[in-house]
């Protein structure tokens, strides 16, 4: 995942949230997967989540339940500007042992949008909106109150939707595993598709074949977009110069990660420390 941003949040517990604005500038533009357990709750407009090989369009009171290891990305409407609560969390919180498995496995199937219609999204929305506050505010048992607060969400999830086991692709699912790993361990060094194909032990041409296939871009975007990403954090968490944050996350070059930069997300490094600052 991005910076392993939940695990930066984690404090006594493996649980961490945040509350996102995704439009041109903020959110993940290209697909990618993590262990945890991911849910979101939207609370304005609307976007286009997919998960895997399924497209959604989420709206206002949706909620969304991704698995570990579900490659997913959320792009903008171009005409909204959506925020949505997000927590994250490892599996070991939850009790049912047995969903735990299944979810963590891989093989569970269901639909991972939850429509705000239905008679459940609701109470489901107020689990998601409760733990995300407990988390924030931290007040004495704070813990047990949002694992509470998700316990009951999937409470909820097992009476309202069906969860079914399907034949795991695990070839695919290994790939983009090692992939993503390979990106991890080695962003910031000069890496092409070659090395990462050699890495993984594969044919250049099935590499690039499958990495597209798997994550909708090329090996190079997604390596571009994944160094973006981290410079944003960078951007706005530390008071690093830009062109040190640019040869730091594997640009060699300050004026081409300008480029890139406002190619990707319309406005400059510089524009974007600013901007992100002053909200």
């Amino acid at each position: 995942m991005f910076q392993e941003e939940f695990r930066k949040r984690y404090t006594t517990i493996p649980f961490a949230i945040y509350k996102a604005h995704c439009n041109r500038t903020e959110g993940g533009a290209v697909s990618h997967q993590h262990k945890e357990i991911e849910i979101l709750a939207v609370i304005e407009g609307e976007a286009e989540l997919y998960v895997d090989s399924r497209f959604y369009k989420i709206k206002k009171g949706d909620v969304v339940v991704l698995t570990p290891y579900a490659i997913h990305r959320i792009k903008a409407d171009k005409n909204f500007v959506t925020s949505y609560y997000c927590i994250c969390f490892d599996g070991s919180l939850l009790c049912d042992k047995s969903l735990v498995s299944v979810l963590e496995s891989g093989t569970a199937d269901f639909e991972h949008r939850v429509p705000a219609q239905t008679p459940h999204a609701r109470f489901m929305f107020d689990c998601v909106e409760k733990a995300f506050f407990a988390c924030e505010n931290q007040n004495i048992g704070w813990e047990m109150e949002s694992v509470g607060h998700v316990s009951l969400l999937f409470s909820a999830l097992k009476k309202h939707v069906t969860v079914t086991e399907r034949i795991q692709n695990k070839t695919k699912s290994d790939f983009a595993k090692n992939a993503l790993s390979y990106i991890a361990e080695n962003f910031r060094q000069a890496i092409t598709s070659r090395d990462a194909a050699s890495a993984l032990y594969v044919n250049v041409s099935y590499f690039c074949r499958i990495f597209k296939k798997t994550f909708g871009c090329c090996f190079a975007k997604y390596l571009n977009v994944y160094r973006l990403e981290q410079a944003k954090w960078a951007l706005l968490n530390t008071e690093k110069p830009i062109t040190d944050i640019a040869f730091s996350y594997g640009f060699h070059d300050c004026s081409y990660f300008a480029k890139t930069f406002r190619e990707e997300y319309g406005i400059s490094p510089r524009e974007y420390r600013n901007t992100a600052r002053n909200e």
